[in-house]
Formats: structure tokens, C-alpha cells, sequence
């Protein structure tokens, strides 16, 4: 029961792990963007902070936007489908 419980814990997180170190190398990547962008407003303070780290979350919201849009056509659903059929496989073995 333990170890059961154990295991259950163990693939539950991993897949949230990975998500969550994914979406900080995003917001990374993103923010290096962002503030190039901001420049434009001054970064001394709270507000230029905030501004650029506001422009990498909506880079990142664009993205996903765009990934999203992609997915919904044909040639990209069929690759989407086949990338979680194979999930589906790895996680169920």
C-alpha cells in the first residue's frame, strides 16, 4: 500500500516538475526579451520591473496562444495525437 502510494506520488509529480522547470525556462528566456523591450521604459523602479516581467508572462501566454492555434490544424494534430499516444504508452508500462 505504501510503496503503491509511493509510486502514484512519484509519477503524479514528475510530470508537474517538469512542467513547472519548462515554464521557469520560459519565463527566463522571456524576461532576457522583455527587458530588452522595456528598455524603452525605465527600469530603475517598481513599474519597469513589473513592466518587463508583465511582457515576458504575455510573451509566454503568446506562445502558447500560437502553439494552440498550430495544434488545431490538421498536419498538427496528427503529430499532437501521436506524441500522446506515445505518453500515454511510456506512462502506462
Amino acid at each position: 500500500m505504501i510503496r503503491t502510494t509511493l509510486i502514484g506520488g512519484a509519477i503524479f509529480l514528475i510530470p508537474v516538475v517538469f512542467v513547472i522547470y519548462i515554464l521557469a525556462k520560459a519565463f527566463e528566456t522571456s524576461s532576457g526579451v522583455a527587458h530588452a523591450i522595456a528598455r524603452v521604459a525605465p527600469e530603475d523602479g517598481l513599474a519597469g520591473v513589473l513592466l518587463a516581467d508583465a511582457l515576458a508572462v504575455l510573451l509566454i501566454l503568446a506562445v502558447c496562444y500560437a502553439a494552440g492555434l498550430a495544434a488545431r490544424r490538421a498536419f498538427f494534430a496528427r503529430h499532437v495525437q501521436r506524441v500522446e499516444a506515445l505518453l500515454v504508452e511510456f506512462f502506462q508500462a
